[in-house]
């Protein structure tokens, strides 16, 4: 096989081997229902663009076009993806075959050759472009725009250029994260090969200064991903280098860095090298279904990190930390555009909020209403007769028989906190400040009903009004404490992107991981490893 990806090609068939009408062969194969290809509707796309003409055979030989395409196909692996589902084993069988002996090679063999090999791009190029899985299929809260592409025109371009490999990396994700992924994954692969890294015994937590038998392997341990860089001590003792290394290899999987060696920290230094992989290849996935274009200026929310990123030119100018959905009301992933902030908003209550967590304070506090300067409306129409809450007898309604709206007003105890940043979306979900700030202590944010409690409310209203003259820290500040209600504009619209990635590599090519808060990644393992392409 060596000789045809590298100086066979082309290679001549007998006069026996010449098909009559390739064209009409083509067509019939397209329409015969036992024929299975992983891309049917681009593949019929490209050839009746074509006129049914074959595209890898021209004068009876192979064009050199098709080594390019397996040498590409044979470099899927550095994408986190499977060269066998772009049926590579089957093309080298086939093609060692006709290397071996032509013209054992059956005329109609020829033309599914062909078209397996126009399969395989097209398969290959879509899964580069979009992502191999369809993420409204793996992901019910996933509503992100994926990038599109005419990959029939693309492989036509690419054939008539002579550039088949260059095409298909250029369809790429340009994002640098999956840049850094792609040398991340090649070197957690290395790891897996050479038998992963020592698991820690478990035992009582140590800390610097304690001795233990374990802290050698510790050492070690720390040493693989990078994060401790120091020759084996004769002695277990627990020192300052070995609590820096420890410290940083919490804060990548997302714990408190507090440099004691716990059940939570044992627990994470015990992954397997083999999971890292999975993580790693699931959320090269993920960047597959980023929209193509993010914004030179955007904001991007990360999930499972509970952060906040403020981008502009590609730098991240602020980062902040996030309260995201609960399990039970877990925050979707979307893409919109913020396009204003509200000083001192109202908070009108979902209703499924309404009817479960309002309705129990209310029930266990007669005044709770009252307390938190909530208003009680008859109904939810827009001229709903307001209601003094102590003329309702609240003990016999339920959550199904619920037909009160309620209004929390702008102020101190408002769930909103004082500054509202809105961006249109289906969810009604958006991001804003919160009385609550104990929250932000917390390593593991996951409070809210759904929307993004942010940490630095102010300092962001300020760098998106970018108007020193009126909306500088002060003059923000000031007009939260007049305690009316203000809805201003942005100068242009902001791009914001929630996102949902449990691993990633950070801009000091740190590798980062975090828990699957709601459990997505099983669904997409599952999704990734499947035969069958979408």
């Amino acid at each position: 096989m060596s000789k045809i990806l590298s100086i066979v090609f082309p290679i001549f068939f007998t006069s026996q081997f010449v098909l009559a009408s390739p064209h009409e062969e083509i067509q019939s194969q397209l329409d015969a229902p036992e024929m299975r290809f992983s891309a049917p509707v681009l593949l019929k796309k490209f050839y009746e663009a074509r006129a049914f003409e074959p595209a890898w055979f021209a004068q009876g030989h192979f064009i050199p076009e098709v080594s390019d395409l397996l040498n590409a196909l044979k470099q899927a692996d550095r994408e986190g993806l499977h060269p066998e589902d772009y049926h590579l084993n089957s093309l080298q069988t086939q093609l060692d075959q006709l290397e071996s002996t032509p013209e054992s090679l059956l005329e109609k063999d020829q033309m599914h050759l062909e078209l397996t090999l126009t399969d395989a791009f097209l398969s290959y190029g879509s899964d580069l472009l979009s992502g191999r899985t369809n993420p409204f299929d793996v992901d019910d809260d996933w509503f992100a725009g994926r990038r599109t592409g005419d990959l029939p025109v693309t492989l036509e371009k690419a054939i008539q250029s002579r550039e088949v490999r260059k095409t298909l990396e250029s369809l790429l994700p340009v994002h640098p994260v999956y840049q850094r992924m792609r040398v991340a994954l090649a070197r957690y692969r290395q790891m897996e090969k050479n038998g992963g890294w020592p698991i820690l015994p478990a035992g009582p937590s140590i800390q610097k200064g304690d001795r233990d038998k374990r802290l050698s392997t510790l050492r070690r341990r720390l040493s693989y991903e990078g994060d401790l860089n120091q020759k084996p001590h004769a002695k277990p003792v627990f020192d300052s280098a070995l609590e820096r290394g420890l410290k940083k290899f919490q804060a990548r999987v997302g714990l408190a860095p507090d440099g004691i060696l716990g059940k939570d920290t044992l627990k994470a230094l015990n992954v397997p090298v083999t999971e890292r992989v999975q993580q790693i290849r699931l959320n090269m996935e993920r960047c597959r279904w980023l929209p193509g274009d993010l914004g030179e200026r955007h904001i991007f929310v990360n999930v499972p990190s509970f952060t906040l990123h403020l981008v502009d030119n590609s730098r991240d100018t602020l980062s902040m930390k996030v309260v995201v959905g609960r399990k039970m009301r877990q925050t979707p992933v979307f893409s919109s555009k913020m396009t204003h902030i509200v000083f001192n908003p109202p908070w009108s209550v979902p209703v499924n909020v309404a009817r479960t967590d309002i309705l129990e304070h209310i029930q266990e506090e007669p005044d709770y209403l009252t307390r938190h300067k909530f208003e009680v409306f008859d109904g939810y129409e827009e001229n709903a007769a307001p209601l003094d809450p102590v003329t309702v007898d609240w003990t016999t309604v339920t959550s199904t028989n619920l037909r009160y709206k309620f209004r929390q007003k702008s102020g101190p105890l408002n769930a909103l906190g004082r500054i509202k940043f809105l961006l249109p979306n289906r969810f009604d979900v958006y991001l804003h400040d919160t009385p609550s700030r104990s929250l932000f202590s917390k390593t593991v944010r996951d409070f809210s009903s759904g929307c993004i409690r942010v940490e630095k409310p102010v300092e962001l209203a300020e760098v998106l009004l970018n108007d020193e003259n009126r909306w500088s820290k002060e003059k923000i500040e000031a007009a939260i404490n007049e305690s009316t209600e203000q809805i201003i504009p942005l100068p242009e619209p902001v791009p914001v992107h929630l996102m949902y990635w449990t691993a990633w590599v950070d801009e000091r090519d740190n590798v980062q991981f975090r828990e699957d808060i709601y459990g997505r990644d099983v669904a997409l393992v599952h999704a990734l490893n499947s035969e069958v392409s979408q």
